[in-house]
This record gives C-alpha cells, sequence and structure tokens, in this order.
C-alpha cells in the first residue's frame, strides 16, 4: 500500500526535532515501513490530489497548539478525504490531545478563533480566512461527528479508556505500543555508575525536583522552557543513563496509570537505569516501580543493579515485538482500506 503521513505539527509532518528526539510520528512510520508499506511522510499542499495515496494518515493536537502551524493543510485534508471517500485515519502523539474536545467547542462558540491573527504564521493563513466557512464545517463534524480510527501511543498494560475516554468523537481508538521501534543507540556502560539523576525535560520540573529532596547529584537538562541549565541531544541523553544510576521521570495528572508511551521509560530500561516515576504511574507492572528516591540512594551497588534488572523485566515483559507492532499497524490501516 502507499500511504500519505502528514498533520498539524512540524513533528507529525515529518519535521523532526532540533536535538534529533525521535518524534512518535517518526515510529508509526517506521512500522508501517517495516510491513511493507510505501510511506510519504510529509506537508502537504492544500488542494493536493489524494488519489495516489491507498489512505492518509493525519496528526491531531489542540487547535489552540502553538505548534500546530500546519492546522489548515491538515483540515484540507481532512476535508477532501471525507468528502470523495478517502480512506483517512488519525494519530495522535501528545497527551494533552483531550484538550482538542473544549478547543472544538471553542471554535465553534467563537468561529473567528480559528484564524484570529494570533496565527497568521501558520502555513497558508490566508487561505483559510478565505475558507472560514467550509472550516467551520469542518471543525462542527469533528466535534459531533465519530472520528476515524485514531492511532494512540499506549503501553499495552495501560488503562486506555482512563486514557481516551474524554473525547467521545474517538470510538475506534487502536492503542499501539511503540517501544521495539523506537531508535537503538550505541551504549558503553562504565565499570562504575555514577549515583547521580538524569532528568531531561521540555516543561519547568523544578518545583517537583525540590519536593524530592534528593541527595544524589542531578544532571537537568532540557529545552528553554524547561529552565534546564543545558540542553543535550537524545543520543548523548540516553548514553548518560547508562553512565548513571537514576533517571527521573515528572509526573502528568493527566496520564497517570493510563500507559500513555513514554521513551523515557524504555531508555532507562535499555540503558539498565532505575527510574524514578509516581506511584500511580505504572501501577500495573508492580513494586520495582513503586520507589521512592531515600530509600534508592541508600541501595548498595549490587541492590541498585537488582531494581534495575527487575524494572527492566516488568518493563519488557509486556513489549510486543517490532514485527508485531507492524503488522498491528498494518492491520490497522487494512481495515480502513478495505472497509
Amino acid at each position: 500500500m502507499k500511504l500519505l503521513v502528514t498533520g498539524t505539527t512540524k513533528q507529525q509532518v515529518g519535521g523532526g526535532t532540533a536535538l534529533n528526539y525521535e518524534p512518535v510520528a517518526d515510529l508509526f512510520v517506521k512500522g508501517l515501513r517495516l510491513a511493507g508499506c510505501e510511506v510519504e511522510h510529509r506537508k502537504t499542499t492544500i488542494g493536493e490530489d489524494l488519489a495516489p495515496y491507498d489512505a492518509v494518515l493525519v496528526g491531531l493536537v489542540p487547535f489552540f497548539s502553538i505548534a500546530s502551524n500546519q492546522l489548515y493543510h491538515a483540515l484540507d485534508v481532512i476535508e477532501r478525504a471525507e468528502r470523495d471517500g478517502h480512506p483517512i485515519l488519525f494519530f495522535v502523539d501528545d497527551w494533552a490531545f483531550p484538550r482538542l474536545v473544549s478547543n472544538l467547542n471553542t471554535h465553534i462558540r467563537y468561529p473567528w478563533q480559528l484564524t484570529k491573527e494570533f496565527f497568521s504564521s501558520r502555513a497558508s493563513y490566508d487561505w483559510a480566512c478565505s475558507r472560514k466557512p467550509e472550516l467551520q464545517v469542518i471543525v462542527e463534524r469533528m466535534r459531533h461527528k465519530p472520528w476515524a480510527p485514531t492511532i494512540v501511543p499506549a503501553f499495552t498494560w495501560g488503562d486506555h479508556q482512563k486514557l481516551t475516554g474524554e473525547v467521545e468523537m474517538m470510538t475506534q481508538p487502536h492503542y499501539v505500543d511503540v517501544s521495539a521501534l523506537a531508535r537503538e543507540y550505541p551504549l558503553t556502560f562504565p565499570p562504575t555508575r555514577e549515583r547521580r539523576w538524569v532528568l531531561g525535560t521540555v516543561s519547568d520540573q523544578r518545583k517537583w525536583l525540590d519536593s524530592l529532596n534528593l541527595s544524589w547529584e542531578v544532571s537537568h537538562l532540557g529545552t528553554k522552557a524547561s529552565k534546564a541549565p543545558e540542553k543535550m541531544p537524545e543520543a548523548d541523553l540516553v548514553q548518560l543513563y547508562a553512565e548513571s544510576w537514576g533517571v527521573l521521570s515528572p509526573p502528568y495528572k493527566r496520564i497517570l496509570g493510563t500507559g500513555w508511551w513514554r521513551n523515557r521509560a524504555v531508555y532507562a530500561a535499555r540503558a539498565g537505569a532505575i527510574l524514578l516515576a509516581d506511584p500511580k504511574e505504572m501501577p500495573q507492572l508492580g513494586e520495582a516501580y513503586q520507589v521512592v528516591p531515600s530509600d534508592v540512594e541508600r541501595m548498595t551497588d549490587t541492590e541498585l543493579c537488582s531494581l534495575a534488572a527487575a524494572q527492566r523485566e516488568a518493563l519488557f515483559k509486556h513489549q510486543p515485538s517490532s514485527g508485531d507492532v507492524a503488522r498491528q499497524l498494518l492491520s490497522i490501516v487494512e481495515g480502513v482500506v478495505n472497509k
């Protein structure tokens, strides 16, 4: 099959990230290619012909997101695919996707919000301003009609209903554990690991970090928004995991217990480091992920090694193989194409 994968953000249309962090959209594409599909992962142009593709996959984020610079192009694809009966699927890659519901409600109540001047830097802004009535129809349908089948990145063990239940339009969610597809980094393991915590983040987690009362050194890394002292490419960050005993995983209330897929857990386990997460985030994985920092910091190296191994076993025993993930993705797409 020939597929087009696009969406509303730079990452969703194949633009990658500044520090070479692997986007979830890239993992979906990797899986579909592994399944034998011919995939174009790119931006679209307004009004381009969808006929060459057996199906189109469109990534969604909340419409008010500052990252949604390709929103108008995505709406154009959705409108034409629905109009022409062309097979279409959605996917999400940001755990805040349920905000789409309130965003759509706002756009319905205040139609001018969709093309307000604040969003003038979005691609094809002038075109959108000239098509307000047509775009408003799409917004209405997306709020009140069932969505196309939607691919959601999630660990197999999560409470998936809790993850997507707020979005009643998402009537056909498909949960895909993309762990096996995550990029493999060649790691060098030192003879002795540092008794150190590593926190890599894109948001400001200083208040949470202070609340932990850690005694080990903390390597705080991240984007400008995170207020971290420095930033680091993903390959270097994962190598730092391999040189350290601890990895910090900031809690997000919205995803606790849901199984929302986070590469942090995968890379910490691969690197043999201990992941410190909120006890409510991974209760399904048992005691190994229910640790508190003070207990970890008092452990001997032998105990730390045993805990890291227990976490790795608990996480990876649920992980499907890359072939299984590819077959699952192919089955989801075939279900739409052959409908």
